[in-house]
């Protein structure tokens, strides 16, 4: 009965036979808790690896469309930018053009003009011995310097002159001319500048 209990007898007495214990059949309570917190925090890592792989993927396609629609935009600003340089340029070349017409339409004006003038003093010279001694221009009247054998014509000259010209001549001064004898007449006449750029005809 004692000996189904642990106790056994010996040759000094009673004995107290105490079983071993089995480490391997009681486990480690660290073991447990390592175990226990490793499959807790798995499933918060696989959510953390499920969202940033869904985030990256999500940049890559965002970054992949913008990429898309950016080379449409820059080709669209370029045809852009390129219309409007070419309308700059062309609306430069019309202007520079228009003014090479208004150039040439006042030259060619202004040379009418002379030739009027010209032909009419090559009349008077003809029939009343006008001779043309000095003509001066600069820019905004023009100056005749005449000789003629009677001063009595000078009042007709100007009409005349007048008559054939675009604008109104006056008498500047009248004086006596002793060689050939006649006299000195100047006479004035507001006239157009030259076009800028050229010379005058």
């Amino acid at each position: 009965m004692e000996a189904a209990r642990g106790l056994r007898g010996g040759l000094g007495g009673t004995v107290l036979n105490v079983p071993s214990l089995n480490l391997l059949r009681y486990p480690s309570p660290w073991r447990i808790t390592g175990a226990g917190l490793w499959r807790h925090a798995l499933g918060p890592l696989l959510a953390g690896l499920v969202a940033g792989s869904a985030l990256v993927f999500w940049q890559v396609r965002w970054h992949a469309r913008l990429q898309a629609e950016r080379g449409p935009l820059q080709a669209s600003l370029q045809l852009q930018q390129r219309q409007q340089a070419e309308q700059r340029q062309a609306q430069a070349l019309e202007q520079s053009q228009a003014r090479m017409r208004e150039r040439a339409s006042a030259w060619q004006l202004q040379r009418e003009h002379f030739m009027q003038l010209h032909s009419q003093l090559s009349q008077e010279a003809s029939d009343a011995g006008l001779r043309l001694q000095r003509w001066q221009a600069d820019g905004h009247k023009l100056s005749l310097q005449l000789w003629l054998p009677h001063p009595e014509g000078v009042p007709g000259l100007v009409a005349r002159l007048t008559q054939a010209s675009p604008q109104p001549w006056t008498l500047h001064s009248l004086a006596g001319h002793s060689d050939p004898p006649g006299v000195q007449a100047v006479l004035e006449a507001a006239w157009p500048a030259s076009p800028a750029g050229g010379r005058r005809p």
